[in-house]
């Protein structure tokens, strides 16, 4: 078995080639399509043939889990905020690497197919399910993760996400709340209508009202 150091130092110019491959790959949340085929691509050509891609574009492969109830997720995700129409330009300058979505979250997602490839080609023997999710941003509504908790409905003991670059391990979950909300007014044509109360001008109001609201400070 390689330590973990042994299988860095002997793999880094094939993560920076992967990084380099799977940032320029279009993944708005609700189409990661293509990113989830490159990525169960790359893990087959490694020799991890049982990775798959569920209905809501996860890549999933899971280890060690048949008639187990205490399985470990390990997941990163495959979406990044930015649409299709913006230019994917990756750039190396020596220090930093540059690319709509790098740190958010695409060094991540290949730092755990990587894991990956360490895990199978070490021979462990605890239950893991590695996922490359799908809608983990706002537009997602972190679609994969609610459908990997559906699939393995009371099965999950632990859950271990890799994103972005804060230094830190949080060791609580992050709560999400998501809201439709809906306002109707006279409105509306900008002549005929001139001076009645707008949707738009209300949604406004709203968000500004949000924004006033005090966060609660760390004592």
């Amino acid at each position: 078995m390689k330590s973990i150091k042994e299988f860095i130092n002997l793999n880094k110019e094939d993560l920076f080639k992967t990084i380099k491959e799977l940032a320029v790959i279009p993944a708005p949340s609700n189409d990661e399509g293509e990113r989830a085929q490159y990525c169960k691509n790359w893990l087959i050509n490694k020799g991890i043939k049982t990775a798959y891609i569920d209905e809501a574009q996860n890549v999933i492969v899971p280890m060690n889990i048949e008639n187990n109830n205490e399985i470990t997720v390990i997941e990163a995700h495959t979406d990044i905020v930015f649409e299709r129409s913006v230019p994917l330009n990756y750039k190396d300058d020596g220090e930093y690497i540059h690319c709509p979505g790098i740190s958010d979250d695409t060094v991540s997602a290949v730092v755990l197919m990587k894991t990956i490839e360490y895990y199978y080609n070490n021979n462990f023997d605890k239950p893991v399910l590695f996922v490359l999710n799908s809608g983990e941003e706002g537009l997602g509504n972190l679609r994969g993760t609610r459908q990997i908790f559906k699939d393995f409905s009371g099965r999950i003991k632990q859950f271990v996400t890799y994103d972005s670059t804060i230094p830190k391990i949080n060791t609580r979950c992050v709560g999400s709340h998501r809201y439709l909300v809906t306002v109707k007014t006279e409105g509306g044509h900008s002549y005929t209508a001139f001076g009645n109360e707008n949707a738009i001008n209300q949604l406004a109001r709203i968000v500004t009202d949000i924004y006033k609201i005090q966060v609660p400070q760390k004592e």
